[in-house]
């Protein structure tokens, strides 16, 4: 594996008997995947490109709207377009060969298609069945796996080499239930590597965070369960140089996705300190060490409110969408 500075796959190299198979990656403006090209190097030969692929985007997504084919290095192109259902998820291909029929992408319940039917009147079976694991591993391996399997209704591709799924901006391995590399998101899961522990209700579709089937962070019921009731262990608590955390009140049924709610901040107590200086650096460090412990939840430090008299830090749900924690810290 060959990775760019900011940790994205650049390349893949997999040594067989009789040759070695490489792929290498670009990336868009916005880091998205743009093309890839494989090439074959028998053993004792000489490197041949065998296919390049061009990713192509209608909106700011990671997800490509169509993808254009070379076999003869870039002289004849063709093309496959990917057809949205009303719900946003890949609902049929389409070839520029006009002579061949799209194909129906028919998913379950979890996002995963599971078999593909001709989009004809009176078409009598299907033309491929997959039957992944919740962790995406195939259950049967021997049937020619399609570039959209396990979470290809979010057009999660497994084209690439040892059958590894481009989860975003990471590559996730279904047989150990890990990403290859770190998170970028502090927090996003519950290591750096480790794919969601619940995979049938939970997703990592960008390779960032924990998404929950209801669209949700995923991390409610986590962060109650790590904090139940109205206090918080001593790693969390008031004194020292802690300044003092209020936590919020939470509605399962009011979920805010822009920032905190007004309840969040209602007694403004707390350390004093001698002076705004000290307060700054106090929050400062807090949210430095907060982020940083266990890797849970992205904080962060905000400025004077226009109360005046203390600064903020905010601890945030495991994705960095929604404020939980509210820290004061009070200078005269």
């Amino acid at each position: 594996m060959g990775y760019y500075a900011n940790d994205m796959v650049a390349t893949q190299t997999q040594t067989g008997a009789t040759a070695t198979l490489s792929k290498s990656f670009t990336r868009d403006p916005g880091m998205r995947l743009r093309g890839a090209t494989d090439t074959t190097t028998p053993t004792g030969g000489t490197a041949t490109e065998t296919r390049r692929t061009l990713n192509h985007y209608s909106d700011d997504t990671d997800s490509p709207a169509w993808i254009a084919t070379s076999t003869d290095t870039g002289a004849t192109w063709t093309w496959e377009r990917n057809v949205e259902g009303i719900d946003g998820n890949l609902a049929a291909l389409q070839e520029s060969d006009t002579t061949k029929i799209p194909e129906l992408q028919l998913t379950n319940l979890h996002g995963d298609i599971t078999a593909t039917i001709p989009d004809t009147t009176g078409a009598a079976a299907t033309d491929s069945t997959t039957d992944p694991t919740e962790f995406g591993v195939p259950r049967n391996p021997t049937n020619p796996q399609p570039r959209y399997g396990w979470v290809g209704g979010k057009r999660r591709s497994s084209d690439d080499l040892a059958d590894l799924v481009l989860m975003g901006v990471r590559l996730y391995n279904p047989a150990t239930g890990r990403f290859l590399s770190t998170d970028p998101v502090p927090g996003g899961n519950p290591n750096a590597y480790t794919y969601p522990l619940n995979p049938i209700d939970s997703y990592d579709t960008t390779g960032r965070t924990v998404e929950s089937g209801d669209g949700g962070s995923g991390e409610e019921e986590y962060l109650d369960e790590l904090f139940p009731g109205p206090g918080y262990p001593n790693e969390f608590s008031g004194g020292g140089d802690e300044g003092t955390i209020e936590r919020p009140t939470r509605s399962k049924t009011s979920k805010s996705k822009s920032g905190p709610r007004a309840d969040e901040n209602t007694k403004n107590t707390g350390k004093s300190y001698p002076n705004r200086k000290a307060a700054e650096k106090a929050a400062k460090a807090d949210a430095k060490r907060m982020s940083n412990t266990g890797g849970r939840r992205p904080c962060e430090y905000r400025a004077e409110c226009s109360a005046g008299g203390h600064v903020h830090v905010d601890v945030t749900n495991g994705s960095g969408t929604r404020v939980t924690q509210v820290r004061h810290y009070r200078y005269p």
